[in-house]
Order: C-alpha cells, then structure tokens, then sequence
C-alpha cells in the first residue's frame, strides 16, 4: 500500500495512528530509511505552501485506516484550497489524482539505505 508524507521545504508533514508527526525532512527520512520512497513535485500558485503548512500543522481529525488515513490531510488541503476532491483513500490513488490535476515539476527517488 505504502504511506503519504507531504514535504514543504525542509519539514515533512505525516499523518498516521499517533496523529499528525511533524519533523524535519532529514529526521523524517532517517527514521525511513528502510523503505524507498518517491516524491512528486507540485507546481502550486506562488502562496499555496503556506495554506498547506498551516492546514496540515493544525489538522485535528482522528486517524483511521479508512476514511481517515495518511492520504486525507494533504486531499483535505487541496480540496480546501483548490476545490477539488481527490476522492483517493490509498497512496497510489492520490499520487493518479495529482498527476492528473496539477502540474508535476519535478520527481525526486529516495532509495531504502537499511
């Protein structure tokens, strides 16, 4: 199935059954680092980060497997802003809806290091 993390800049945002795990990308990917991972590039309008950081660094639902897993938080954002639903409840769902709806600027491979 695999897990969503959302990175702006330095800092991950990581929703899971302890709530949502803010740290720094570096701690985040070391804590990680038994399983590879990809990342996805948005080009997002010039202020749109800043909405996602402060919607993701107050997020306050309850965790659950389903509806409510790692997926939701940044598809809550992005419905906030943008007004759009994802509908995705796995990650692979949402990375489909992404590449579909916005612009994909970049693409970034972490390969497991354990």
């Amino acid at each position: 199935m695999g897990h969503v993390s959302v990175r702006v800049n330095d800092t991950s945002y990581s929703f899971n059954a302890g709530g949502m795990d803010i740290r720094s990308f570096g701690e985040y990917m070391g804590l990680n680092n038994f399983r590879s991972a990809h990342g996805l590039v948005l080009g997002l309008p010039q202020g749109a980060d800043t909405s996602i950081v402060e919607i993701l660094s107050n997020y306050g639902k309850p965790y659950n497997y389903a509806p409510n897993n790692c997926t939701t938080p940044i598809s809550d954002a992005i419905y906030q802003l943008f007004g759009v639903a994802s509908g995705a409840g796995t990650p692979q769902a949402l990375e489909v809806f992404l590449r579909n709806n916005f612009s994909i600027t970049g693409y970034n491979f972490y390969p497991a290091s354990k």
